[in-house]
């Protein structure tokens, strides 16, 4: 679906979310080309300014992030288009109901 925007959900916490925000989701999946929920960073409300960890986590060799991490960040190549063509499987991100896409859990 080509031109059509990206929806990113942050959650707000470690929870997945619930029936009102999936129900939401599933119903305007038809009108964006996927939506991607960006998994919880705990840390990051702990910091004054969580911007300046994320910067960091760009530029960071993910070998050296922690999970939560590493699975935000595949997140976004997930939104950027720009993820490798044989994601991790603790990390990748697969649909649910419509096209709503979640991050896999490591088996």
């Amino acid at each position: 679906m080509p031109g059509q925007p990206i929806l990113a959900v942050n959650a707000v916490d470690g929870a997945r979310p619930g029936r009102a925000v999936t129900a939401r989701m599933t119903l305007i999946a038809p009108y964006t080309a996927r939506t991607v929920l960006l998994p919880h960073v705990a840390r990051w409300r702990e910091l004054p300014r969580p911007i300046d960890d994320i910067r960091a986590l760009t530029t960071a060799a993910r070998r050296d992030l922690d999970r939560s991490s590493r699975r935000w960040l595949d997140a976004v190549d997930q939104i950027a288009g720009t993820a490798p063509t044989a994601p991790r499987a603790a990390s990748t991100l697969v649909p649910m109901v419509g096209h709503v896409l979640r991050p896999e859990r490591a088996r």
